[in-house]
């Protein structure tokens, strides 16, 4: 597999700033062009409410047009980068899965949740609602990451009946572009007699091949914190979570889960839907 196309959702905020940088370097990294696209919507008030027309929509559209083309000629990563600039009227969610249904999309890297807890409720809802909607994987970026870093990666998995080929071949290509190192955890709320590596060793030996990974049994009552203090005690880099091959997320990972997660993991979330 690879990577050719990126598309980064921009709302201006700092986060969403940083999730552009360092989408630039993956870029760089994969030899793909980016989709940087920002999305818009008019809110009146006061006596313009019952007043919205064309004129205002494209006033905001060409203010929109020109404060994109700034930023982007701002930033030193997109320099040695392809990439184009698109700004679309519309609520951000449903703009980007529009997006999306073109299928010529590879990747989506975005900001995990905003610097305000007003912006978090609506630009980190709208994160946790493409990772699960959307048809590609998504990366979740916190906006304390600044540098590139995929040296250990840590794949949690709580279920058996887990797909196969979209693991499989993201593990291949980033072990090949950044010599990845891969840890395999499985959160168990209560601890038991089980052997779980043995339980998902033909998942793994079929993701892996030859690729060397550690398996690790954890146990907590909450999976985000059980997550979170395994990922601070490995030192690692990106936090990988897949769904089901029916295109429900798995039982680890609930909507409610996945939104706890990329609130308050400080490394990227990297979250694969099966196509």
């Amino acid at each position: 597999m690879t990577v050719k196309q990126i598309l980064i959702p921009i709302d201006f905020s700092t986060t969403s700033i940083n999730a552009l940088k360092y989408g630039a370097v993956m870029a760089q990294k994969f030899g793909a062009k980016l989709q940087i696209m920002h999305a818009y919507h008019v809110t009146a008030s006061g006596d313009t409410a019952l007043f919205v027309n064309e004129a205002m929509i494209e006033n905001h559209q060409l203010l929109a047009e020109g404060k994109l083309k700034e930023l982007a000629a701002d930033i030193p990563e997109l320099k040695t980068v392809s990439y184009t600039l698109s700004v679309k009227f519309g609520l951000t969610s449903s703009c980007i899965l529009e997006r999306l249904n073109i299928k010529d999309i590879d990747l989506v890297i975005m900001g995990s949740k905003g610097e305000t807890d007003l912006v978090s409720k609506l630009f980190g809802s709208t994160t946790n609602d493409i990772i699960n909607n959307a048809n590609c994987p998504v990366i979740a970026i916190p906006k304390e990451v600044k540098a590139v870093n995929w040296d250990n990666v840590v794949m949690a998995i709580d279920n058996t009946d887990m797909a196969i080929e979209g693991p499989k071949s993201w593990v291949s290509y980033l072990h090949e572009i950044f010599g990845s190192k891969f840890h395999v955890v499985h959160v168990n709320d209560q601890p038991d007699q089980k052997n779980y590596e043995e339980l998902f060793k033909p998942s793994l030996q079929q993701i892996f091949g030859n690729i060397a990974y550690r398996f690790h049994t954890i146990t907590s009552n909450s999976v985000e914190r059980g997550l979170i203090d395994y990922m601070k005690g490995l030192d690692a880099n990106v936090l990988m979570i897949y769904p089901r091959k029916r295109h429900i997320l798995i039982d680890l990972f609930t909507h409610k889960v996945t939104k706890h997660l990329c609130e308050q993991m400080h490394q990227p979330v990297f979250a694969y839907r099966e196509g």
